[in-house]
């Protein structure tokens, strides 16, 4: 088995984290992940803003509906995830 033992932060000083370009998303959601003790938006569709514009996106399952069986998963929502679903339109 073979260390190494290198000073990361000298190896990403003139590293840029930028992206050419401009991201942009949709976050009208109270939350994408429920769980007893934590529950945020933690999930994001990313779009170039420059050549698409939000349409819309398919409604969210009603609170009830996520804390009928305490979080997720559950009998009627099998992913611990809402899914994410949108309707992009690409800009002329």
């Amino acid at each position: 088995m073979k260390f190494f033992s290198v000073d990361y932060s000298t190896l990403i000083n003139d590293f840029t984290y930028r992206a050419p370009i401009e991201l942009s998303t949709y976050s009208n959601y109270s939350y994408t992940n429920y769980m007893m003790n934590f529950h945020d938006v933690i999930d994001h569709i990313f779009f170039e803003g420059q050549k698409f514009e939000f349409q819309r996106t398919i409604p969210m399952p009603m609170h009830d509906e996520v804390t009928k069986f305490v979080a997720l998963p559950s009998c009627i929502i099998p992913s611990d995830h809402l899914a994410l679903i949108v309707e992009l339109n690409k800009i002329r």
